[in-house]
């Protein structure tokens, strides 16, 4: 296994190497399901997938043993809260929560050197580096996801003389920006950051939704259709929509 990068940062500067040992576990999915009494029929009520189970083995390396661990430190200095974990071999990126760090077992201590070695386990979903989609409004984009819903950021330019504006989503869902005064603006609904803003300043209170429980666009896999109403202008304007793509 060629080394893993976390938060950016190549496993190597931490003194460390990762052993080809890896795991990586399936994707949880829970069904709740009504067959009733002696049906051949039954019903899907409620579906969800989980976080992968992540193990990786790690070695650290210093000029002593007391180094080797300040090393290890560092590192798990990275995985304290939400990290990014890329693997080069396995070709994805997994967002992760650290559950353990493992114990320090020593591999060897030498006249230049020690070394030791710990096997850290992650909870994670597996994705893609983020993607920039020049949509149009009206007309269809693809979603690479395989999730059900994966958050994005959408980004739409209005015109100087709306006095409404509007997004409308594939699935129903209808986000209207209320408070608009005259002037060009861009308006951010952030289902990544979890924050809409129009023209840079913090909108979540001017905004109202239905056909969801937030107001940030969840995309679907497959294509999508966004659309922009704004009054008095019922031109299309561009929408940039960014995700990173999630595979369960």
């Amino acid at each position: 296994m060629q080394d893993m990068i976390i938060n950016g940062i190549p496993l190597a500067e931490f003194g460390g190497a990762s052993l080809n040992n890896y795991i990586i576990g399936q994707t949880p999915m829970t069904n709740s399901i009504f067959q009733g009494t002696n049906n051949s029929q039954w019903l899907s009520l409620h579906s969800e997938y989980g976080l992968r189970e992540i193990y990786i083995t790690i070695v650290f390396k210093g000029a002593t043993l007391r180094e080797a661990k300040l090393n290890r430190s560092r590192f798990n200095g990275q995985v304290y809260d939400t990290c990014e974990i890329f693997i080069p071999d396995d070709g994805f990126w997994y967002r992760c929560s650290c559950l353990e760090l493992g114990d320090e077992e020593l591999v060897g201590i030498g006249d230049t050197s020690g070394m030791i070695k710990s096997q850290y386990r992650f909870k994670g979903i597996r994705h893609d580096p983020l993607e920039t989609v020049s949509a149009v409004s009206g007309e269809p984009f693809v979603c690479k996801s395989t999730a059900p819903l994966t958050a994005a950021r959408i980004r739409t330019y209005v015109p100087a003389d709306a006095v409404l504006f509007s997004l409308r989503h594939t699935n129903r869902q209808i986000v209207s920006f209320g408070n608009v005064s005259p002037g060009a603006f861009w308006a951010v609904i952030d289902g990544i950051d979890n924050r809409v803003t129009l023209h840079g300043n913090n909108w979540l209170n001017n905004v109202t939704w239905n056909g969801g429980s937030s107001p940030f666009i969840m995309l679907m896999p497959g294509e999508n259709i966004i659309t922009t109403a704004v009054t008095p202008t019922t031109d299309p304007y561009g929408i940039t929509v960014e995700y990173y793509p999630v595979y369960i």
